[in-house]
């Protein structure tokens, strides 16, 4: 039982099947996986507009409070 249950989540990870131009269509996890890593970059992106930002605030209140 252990044995069959390794080997289907063996084969699940390696699920990819070709097109008739041998192109191969990558598995679900694949594509999971590129989202995963676009919305990672999105996040970075805000992280660094945030950053950006707070920078701005803090200069223009030091500004306002010398004057």
């Amino acid at each position: 039982m252990r044995n069959q249950v390794a080997l289907h989540v063996r084969v699940k990870l390696t699920d990819v099947s070709m097109l008739r131009s041998r192109q191969y269509v990558r598995s679900r996890q694949y594509e999971d996986e590129d989202s995963d890593e676009q919305e990672e970059r999105i996040l970075a992106l805000l992280g660094i507009i945030g950053t950006v930002l707070n920078l701005l605030v803090v200069i223009v209140v030091y500004i306002y409070t010398t004057i």
